[in-house]
């Protein structure tokens, strides 16, 4: 801190306050790698991310919910159907495919066909409901509006190749949508 304590019975310097308040801002907690800060009216929170098993730092995402293609192919290799399954990449046998602040998500198989050209984007979406929140996903379509929350997990190219989008591991929607 670069504020010195005014000494007693003496005036107050100029520019002091503002100082003193740069001091006590910058002590300010924020997050980072592995650390989570949440403000809420109540006070604030400071807490650790936890990490997908597989979870690397390297060009390859192995963590949470990855959107692979589970398209159905023909003898002779030909498209039949365009599919897709969501799984926890670093654990694939796992009945869930990732991690919210909100619960865990189910694994989605090959439940999600897709349109046989265009790009579409593949969307993770939580709703409350009968005092729960109930997890979904959407295959393309519009941005789904609020109070739907929503991330966006993958894109599909007209080749139906799937490209990763999220790769942070937990999805914190209260963050997001809820607050």
């Amino acid at each position: 801190m670069k504020t010195q304590r005014p000494v007693s019975g003496e005036q107050i310097p100029a520019g002091w306050f503002g100082d003193f308040w740069d001091d006590v801002h910058a002590c300010e907690l924020s997050g980072g790698p592995g650390v989570r800060v949440n403000r809420t009216p109540n006070g604030t929170t400071v807490s650790a991310i936890p990490s997908p098993a597989g979870e690397a730092k390297a060009d390859v995402y192995n963590g949470y919910f990855i959107v692979h293609d589970a398209s159905e192919k023909g003898e002779s290799g030909e498209v039949i159907s365009r599919k897709i399954k969501i799984i926890d990449g670093g654990n694939p046998d796992s009945g869930y495919c990732g991690v919210t602040d909100l619960g865990k998500v189910e694994k989605a198989e090959t439940d999600f066909t897709l349109p046989a050209s265009g790009t579409s984007v593949v969307y993770l979406l939580v709703n409350w409901q009968v005092n729960k929140y109930v997890f979904s996903f959407q295959i393309g379509g519009d941005v789904p509006k609020s109070p739907t929350g929503f991330c966006v997990l993958a894109d599909i190219n007209t080749k139906g190749e799937v490209r990763q989008l999220w790769k942070d591991g937990v999805i914190y929607f209260a963050e997001r949508y809820y607050t």
